[in-house]
């Protein structure tokens, strides 16, 4: 090799090298960049997600039968009763006359929103219930999908099923989950999700087959969109 090669072949094999230092460099640092742009994003996303739920708890103020989803039932041994008293503590400061009568899950749904006595100043109450449920739900649903897209932690999630550990079997709460598994609004992998939750806790098996037992079925979401 001659020496103007040698010269050629080591400034060749310098600009190279100086060539991958530079993308090594730039690659570092855009994955630095976008490693921070994701935290910053991730923190708005939490973010998002806790002033959504202050909005959403903020409309408990001064409504005792919102405020009542959260009452600790008395010991009644009886599922089915627990479940009734429910309902019906939701609105006995309203409407103490009525007392709501239901059988399961989907007839209370239907209690709730068919034709027969819509207008009933009882169903009034337990509608804007279901209606606060529904924001609940919502917000566990972003929650889910941002932990699935690596959005938020595992930790943080756990946080958000602190609502299904608290009113998981909440009879009002339970309509709006059967709404929303029913009419597709959610998929299956959240449904098991919660239903998973749920059932994690002693005691919830027994209430679930009181008044929901199709949840208990492994083709319960078939089951439910058929009926």
């Amino acid at each position: 090799m001659s020496k103007s090669d040698q010269n050629g072949f080591w400034n060749f094999n310098i600009i190279d090298l100086i060539t991958v230092v530079i993308l090594a460099i730039g690659a570092i640092i855009a994955d630095k960049a976008f490693n921070e742009y994701r935290n910053l994003n991730n923190i708005s996303i939490e973010t998002s997600l806790v002033n959504y739920d202050r909005e959403v708890n903020s409309r408990l103020l001064d409504k005792c039968h919102l405020q009542s989803i959260f009452v600790i039932p008395p010991k009644i041994t009886d599922p089915k009763e627990r479940a009734y008293y429910q309902v019906n503590v939701c609105i006995e400061k309203l409407t103490p006359q009525i007392k709501i009568v239901w059988k399961n899950i989907p007839d209370l749904y239907n209690v709730l929103w068919g034709y027969d006595s819509f207008h009933d100043e009882s169903k009034y109450y337990l509608r804007d219930i279901h209606n606060y449920c529904e924001s609940i739900i919502t917000i566990m649903l972003n929650a889910y999908w941002f932990r699935k897209g690596d959005y938020i932690t595992i930790d943080s999630w756990e946080t958000w099923l602190g609502y299904v550990r608290e009113i998981g079997t909440h009879p009002i709460f339970l309509c709006v989950f059967y709404s929303y598994v029913k009419n597709g609004y959610v998929d299956k992998a959240f449904a098991e999700e919660i239903k998973k939750e749920i059932l994690k806790i002693p005691g919830n098996r027994q209430i679930i087959k009181a008044i929901y037992e199709d949840m208990l079925e492994p083709d319960w979401i078939v089951r439910i969109r058929k009926q």
